[in-house]
């Protein structure tokens, strides 16, 4: 969905004035931290309680066990990628699961793709830093804002320029 002129406004003032925007109106890192544990815990009981109770065999216990780490897998690597972003002035902090921070320029972003996964924008950000091309999937959207973060990082990057 195409932003505005008023959140335009407004996000160009702020970024004019270092102020710090925050790329994202909730926090889905707790959901995701949480996630994890959650569908592991669940996976290895379901598989114990049918085996246990002689629904499925060994060759299909084995079948469903490596179908599960894989997803399990997946979801803990995207998981891992995860993050949510804050802009100041010409700056972009990007926090993960880890609570870990990196901080990066608007001018090393080189790709912004935004996305829907049940009903949750995700911005997929491909940007470099120390000479390595990275890759982070960022998740919200901006708070009172129909823009998505790609438009706002590339409306921020042009407005650099100027």
């Amino acid at each position: 969905m195409a932003p505005t002129d008023d959140e335009i406004a407004v996000f160009t003032a702020q970024v004019a004035n270092n102020a710090r925007v925050n790329l994202y109106a909730k926090d889905h890192l707790n959901r995701i931290k949480r996630l994890f544990p959650f569908l592991f815990l669940c996976a290895l009981m379901s598989l114990f309680i049918c085996f246990y109770l002689d629904f499925i065999s060994q060759l299909q216990l084995i079948w469903f066990s490596s179908i599960i780490f894989v997803g399990i897998l997946t979801i803990y690597l995207v998981g891992k990628r995860s993050c949510i972003a804050s802009l100041k002035g010409e700056t972009l902090i990007f926090k993960g699961i880890d609570s870990k921070s990196t901080i990066t320029t608007l001018g090393s972003v080189r790709k912004a793709h935004t996305f829907h996964l049940l009903g949750i924008r995700i911005t997929r950000l491909k940007y470099s830093l120390d000479g390595q091309l990275r890759s982070l999937l960022v998740f919200g959207n901006p708070a009172g804002m129909n823009a998505s973060i790609d438009e706002l990082i590339l409306h921020a990057k042009r407005s650099k320029k100027k």
